[in-house]
């Protein structure tokens, strides 16, 4: 009798677990920390600043009248801007491509686009019907102020978050070396 009431009372003391339950979070992290996805992401973010910053790094003067257009920054920062910002994407695309302290590289590139998401929204709003800097000094490519390159740049800043929280600098070649 006294077993079968302890039996009871231990039955009642032991919680049950709860059960997993389904939610969208976990979807979302899971698909967002995908490796494949976050390679697709690195590889496409790096090819698009490589691409962009190939013309600028050959031009600075076209770039610094293109950033010149936005009027937000007096003209003594125009082209030392002119001449760091395309270098620094180029370094940055290649990082991302080569997997070589690709967190690093999506921090900085997400302030880029950070910033150029701002020029481009207060161009916007401004009124300005002028080319952003963007693409269009690349063979002519016309990327005109708007809508369409706000969302860009927002999707953009979406992939390079994603790699910066969710990437690791696991399978990389300064990996390699270092001490385990």
């Amino acid at each position: 009798m006294v077993r079968s009431k302890l039996s009871r009372v231990q039955k009642s003391a032991v919680k049950k677990q709860p059960e997993k339950q389904f939610k969208a979070q976990d979807v979302l992290l899971n698909f967002f920390s995908n490796r494949a996805l976050l390679t697709a992401f690195k590889i496409l973010i790096g090819l698009v600043f490589i691409l962009s910053s190939v013309t600028k790094v050959f031009e600075p003067e076209e770039f610094s009248k293109a950033i010149g257009s936005y009027k937000m920054l007096p003209e003594i920062f125009l082209y030392p801007m002119a001449v760091v910002i395309p270098w620094l994407q180029l370094i940055c695309g290649i990082f991302l491509l080569i997997d070589v302290y690709s967190k690093s590289a999506a921090l900085i590139l997400s302030g880029l686009l950070g910033v150029y998401t701002i020029a481009i929204t207060q161009a916007w709003l401004r009124g300005f019907d002028m080319d952003c800097g963007c693409f269009d000094l690349m063979i002519g490519l016309p990327d005109k102020v708007g809508i369409f390159a706000i969302i860009r740049d927002l999707v953009m800043l979406g992939m390079t978050a994603c790699i910066f929280f969710f990437g690791s600098d696991k399978i990389s070649f300064h990996g390699l070396f270092k001490r385990r």
